[in-house]
């Protein structure tokens, strides 16, 4: 088979025809549309050169060397399954939610690389970069990184709280090789006001008044 003839050449041959070319720039407003009739219930878009992300940057480059932007994206689970004290019914919520959650970022993945931006969805939770082990295995903070993005703010219970959806989202990062015209910042109030329902409702105890939080206890809830 002669290489002009190759099926991988010929597809290169008549992509490069049809003009088919990467964008270096893209509206906001065109990844949070694309993510929203993908499924997520929101979305923010932070830069990579953002000091937030600093202590991330290398692992996020090492998955792709051309990643500018990151797009984090909330989708809602039912809140009043993930605060039954049942860990079989918290368990299975968060499974739907996960299984949900992976198929929208996938799919937001795909629309955004259909609109000529390549883009890659990170795993959120396990597996992880075992290799790396003992030292910090993921990379990337989707809590930090929401909250750069305007989805909400830190509580007391170590979540972010989204300002309409509350700690019931889960949420996740997609890295774009392009640009964004604009970049949201932090929402300016902290939807937690302290009051201390988180401690009263948590089914395990890990959140204390003190300001200690039990990881093992929540944890072994949700795993």
């Amino acid at each position: 088979m002669k290489l002009s003839s190759h099926p991988s050449v010929r597809l290169y041959q008549e992509n490069k025809e049809k003009g088919i070319k990467q964008v270096s720039v893209i509206e906001a407003a065109r990844v949070k549309e694309a993510a929203m009739d993908c499924g997520a219930d929101d979305a923010g878009i932070i830069e990579l050169e953002r000091d937030a992300v600093s202590e991330y940057r290398s692992d996020l480059t090492g998955v792709m060397h051309d990643v500018k932007s990151l797009a984090i994206v909330a989708v809602r689970v039912s809140q009043t399954a993930i605060r039954s004290r049942a860990h079989s019914v918290a368990d299975q919520e968060f499974k739907r939610g996960w299984e949900r959650f992976k198929s929208v970022q996938g799919r937001i993945a795909d629309r955004l690389a259909a609109m000529g931006v390549k883009a890659v969805g990170m795993p959120v939770g396990f597996p992880m970069e075992m290799r790396r082990w003992p030292e910090r295995i993921w990379m990337t903070n989707e809590k930090l990184f929401a909250a750069e993005a305007g989805l909400g703010r830190m509580g007391i219970n170590r979540l972010l709280l989204h300002p309409e959806f509350g700690a019931s989202v889960l949420l996740g990062t997609i890295l774009i090789a392009a640009e964004c015209d604009a970049y949201d910042r932090p929402v300016e109030y902290n939807p937690c006001i302290e009051c201390g329902l988180c401690m009263k409702v948590c089914p395990t105890g890990a959140v204390k008044r003190s300001g200690d939080f039990n990881f093992t206890s929540c944890y072994s809830h949700n795993y």
